[in-house]
């Protein structure tokens, strides 16, 4: 259906749009996590952080993406 289509569309560029605008540590943490599939402590040792921060940064990043995406749920 196009509007379906419209509405994955537009979601889609708010996410990415979210992601663009996250402080760097957030956005990294969440694309190690859910483009490269990393454990949080391999996320943490890459950042040179511990596994708490990494959950925080993800944490972050999630409730980021969730407010900008509230209205397509």
């Amino acid at each position: 259906m196009p509007d379906e289509q419209a509405m994955a569309g537009e979601a889609k560029r708010r996410a990415e749009s979210t992601l663009k605008s996250m402080p760097d540590k957030h956005r990294t943490a969440f694309l190690l996590r859910n483009r490269q599939g990393l454990s949080i402590s391999d996320i943490a040792r890459v950042m040179k952080t511990t596994e708490a921060t990494v959950r925080v940064y993800l944490h972050r990043a999630v409730a980021a993406l969730r407010q900008s995406l509230v209205e397509f749920v």
